[in-house]
């Protein structure tokens, strides 16, 4: 029993050591994969820091381009390591720009130029040097290895040193002002010359030459005088009295219509005596002013946006186109001129000059002075005639001409006709008042003589005007006219004249006066005259004259000329033959 009981005992602690045994040997699954994560992380914690570490003391990544590696290896501009000086100025490990900075404060600028001891006497040239370094480290900086020692050789920049110089210039130079008319006297009806004036100039060769040798010497503070000469005026005061004279002249006459002709004569009295110096421009619509009944003008015909009004200051035209004609005569340049609404008559369409005041915005007549010397305006009005002229020193050489050639390119259908309906007229009867007549272009060209001789002959503008309505009453109704006793007498025809600028004029009983007609000079082509009214109403073509061959006196006297050297009134003498050309433009009746 007691055997038996002790293998069952050894039996009972086999079995027990068996289970023991299993239960502490043997790695669960649990335990392999937290194993294995904690394996990954570790690895990636590794990797990780290895990469911050390579980056943050610049390895190159296996991946990095040849540009990549390239750009790396070049030196930043604020790490040059080079020992460099530039005129004893050590510029190691500073940027391009410190560089510049430093050499400038060594070369300090400052140099001026004095022309006198006025408040604008004294010019701070610009910096002439600042090229010169920065082409010197210019050439440092692109180097790889530089050289140790640098001199800079200064010179003046040539752009600022040419600009600084037409500067000065421009401040200082003073031309000479030579004598010249300055003032006309209406009560005396004589003109004013004002004394010749030295002027000034700088010597800008020698400035320039003093400029480059400071530079040259780096002396940045140098202040250098300017040397000066006398310019001589080429005209006394008393020479000009015996240049002046009657440069461009034109005359055109008017209408017997009183109104109109009160307002050319306003208009010319306006202009007259105006006196232009030398660059200056003048406006008609500022010269004249506003042309309102306050200043003496009178309604007459004038057009608006091409409808015929009676407004104060209809007529004025003529004074501004017959002074157009005297400016490109004389040689001077026009800068604004507008054709007329509808064909003048007083001179050869594409040779008129519209004004309209409209607060200074309307169309106007526009000159320069573009000659060396003060000119003059004269204007005047008397018995149906108005005339103007320039006085002044002559632009033009002695034997040459200016005239103006102009010739119809195109013509327009007469417009649609405008109807009145007349009661007084038997049903369904018409009767023709005015014809009208067609639209027009014009080209004109400017013609230059020589002594008879075209030497040129150029474009100059063309002009397009509108064509009138014919004017039509007309009893449109089957109504007849009341009968009465008057009728036994017959009602006068209304006949109806287109004027200068394509207006109406006055009836049949005031007619146009005769055409006086100026010959031209030798080999020279007057201006063709207006048109002549028919007397059935109806315009007519323009007739040119034919080329003369010897002057002529002229037959109405010009505007009053400058005053002779002692003062008196009068034309100048001209010391040539070949005097200005003097024409009068036969008009027609209406604006």
């Amino acid at each position: 029993m007691a055997t038996s009981n002790s293998r069952g005992r050894r039996s009972t602690g086999a079995s027990g050591r068996r289970r023991r045994r299993r239960r502490g040997s043997g790695i669960t699954a649990p335990k392999i994969v937290a194993f294995v994560l904690i394996l990954i992380v570790i690895v990636a914690a590794v990797f990780g820091v290895t990469r911050l570490l390579k980056s943050a003391f610049g390895e190159k990544s296996p991946t990095t381009t040849a540009a990549q590696a390239k750009e790396t290896t070049t030196v930043p501009e604020s790490e040059l390591t080079a020992q460099v000086s530039v005129d004893g100025v050590n510029i190691t490990g500073m940027s391009e720009s410190e560089a510049r900075t430093a050499i400038m404060r060594k070369y300090d600028w400052n140099m001026t130029v004095r022309f006198d001891d006025s408040e604008k006497g004294t010019f701070a040239l610009s910096n002439l040097i600042d090229r010169s370094i920065d082409s010197v480290l210019d050439d440092i900086y692109a180097k790889k290895k530089p050289d140790t020692d640098y001199t800079i050789i200064f010179s003046a920049d040539e752009d600022r040193l040419a600009s600084d110089l037409s500067e000065m210039e421009h401040m200082w130079n003073k031309a000479a002002k030579n004598g010249a008319i300055s003032g006309y006297s209406k009560e005396s009806n004589s003109f004013t010359y004002s004394g010749e004036e030295p002027g000034v100039a700088i010597d800008s060769e020698k400035l320039k030459k003093d400029i480059e040798d400071a530079v040259a010497s780096k002396k940045f503070s140098a202040k250098i005088d300017v040397s000066t000469t006398v310019v001589e005026p080429e005209i006394s005061a008393a020479k000009a009295k015996e240049l002046y004279k009657t440069i461009g002249t034109f005359t055109t006459n008017t209408t017997a219509n009183p109104a109109r002709n009160n307002n050319i004569k306003l208009a010319a009295q306006a202009v007259d005596g105006t006196i232009l110096e030398v660059g200056e421009t003048f406006s008609f619509n500022l010269c004249t002013g506003n042309r309102t009944t306050e200043k003496g003008y009178q309604p007459a015909g004038a057009y608006q946006n091409g409808v015929l009004v009676e407004e104060p200051g209809g007529g004025v035209c003529q004074v501004s186109s017959t002074l157009y004609h005297a400016v490109i005569y004389s040689g001077l340049t026009t800068v604004e001129r507008h054709a007329h609404t509808f064909e003048p008559s007083y001179v050869t369409p594409g040779e008129d000059a519209t004004v309209s005041y409209d607060g200074y915005a309307g169309p106007d007549l526009k000159f320069v002075n573009s000659s060396s010397s003060a000119i003059a305006i004269r204007a005047s009005y008397s018995n149906q005639t108005v005339t103007c002229s320039i006085i002044g020193i002559p632009i033009l050489e002695e034997g040459e001409t200016i005239r103006m050639s102009s010739h119809k390119t195109a013509e327009y259908d007469v417009p649609a006709p405008v109807y009145e309906e007349d009661p007084m007229l038997q049903p369904h009867e018409e009767v023709v008042v005015s014809e009208g007549d067609h639209g027009s272009a014009w080209t004109t060209n400017l013609i230059r003589k020589k002594n008879g001789e075209v030497v040129s002959d150029e474009f100059f503008h063309t002009s397009i005007y509108k064509g009138h309505s014919p004017k039509i009453r007309r009893n449109s109704t089957d109504i007849a006219p009341p009968t009465s006793e008057a009728e036994s007498s017959e009602s006068p025809q209304e006949t109806v004249e287109y004027g200068p600028g394509g207006g109406p004029g006055v009836s049949g009983t005031n007619a146009s006066p005769a055409s006086t007609t100026a010959a031209s000079p030798a080999g020279t082509t007057a201006a063709s005259p207006a048109s002549q009214a028919t007397e059935a109403g109806g315009p007519a073509e323009p007739v040119s004259p034919p080329e003369t061959t010897a002057a002529a006196e002229p037959t109405a006297a010009p505007a009053p000329a400058p005053a002779s050297p002692a003062g008196q009134g009068g034309a100048p003498s001209s010391p040539t033959a070949e005097a200005p050309v003097h024409e009068t433009v036969e008009p027609h009746p209406g604006f």
